[in-house]
């Protein structure tokens, strides 16, 4: 496993985060946790995860006022939209060991669009009680280098104009990301090449 010590930032070459499956990081607040790719067995914790965030999370993750999941209705949406999705999905997770179980604190996303291989469209959850800590600034930084890895030149995604969170994170690329107003949300894009 490669520690990757948060006060010290280093630059992961592409090669290097090929190899790497797995890196443990800390928390703003000095928690540890680690970041993995997703696999079909992580659909029980992918159904947590959705259980397991607020409304407001919600409502800035799906745009629209989403009702708490229950177990059924959480691993329905888990299976659709990051394990069975059409478009080619990478997710990657941060976890924390709870009582020697594991558990999702954070999942970043991105799908190929189908019709444009250099194209994804990518989006963060970030459990409420583990927001603030720069989890999303990680995932988001480790999207961005997959995503180049496997071709892709921009990413774009919707976000509410209220989500001033997400919008820090994305300043935090230091790569062009351009916002365009459209029906209601920002649409976002961000340059890779």
């Amino acid at each position: 496993m490669l520690t990757i010590n948060k006060k010290k930032p280093i630059q992961l070459g592409w090669r290097l985060y090929q190899q790497v499956e797995e890196a443990a990081w800390a928390t703003k607040a000095g928690h540890d946790y680690n970041l993995r790719l997703a696999t079909a067995q992580d659909l029980p914790l992918l159904t947590d995860l959705l259980m397991g965030v607020s409304a407001d999370t919600r409502y800035l993750r799906f745009l629209s006022p989403v009702p708490a999941f229950n177990p059924a209705r959480a691993e329905t949406m888990a299976r659709q939209l990051w394990l069975e999705n059409a478009w080619l999905t990478q997710v990657l997770l941060a976890t924390v060991r709870e009582d020697s179980r594991e558990k999702i604190i954070g999942l970043g996303e991105w799908h190929i669009n189908p019709r444009d291989c250099t194209q994804a469209d990518f989006a963060l959850l970030v459990r409420d009680e583990w927001q603030g800590q720069g989890i999303g600034t990680v995932l988001l930084k480790r999207l961005v280098e997959l995503a180049g890895r496997d071709g892709v030149t921009s990413l774009h995604s919707e976000i509410h104009p209220t989500n001033r969170v997400m919008r820090k994170v994305l300043s935090k690329l230091n790569m062009p990301v351009s916002y365009q107003f459209e029906s209601g949300t920002l649409e976002v894009e961000v340059k890779l090449a």
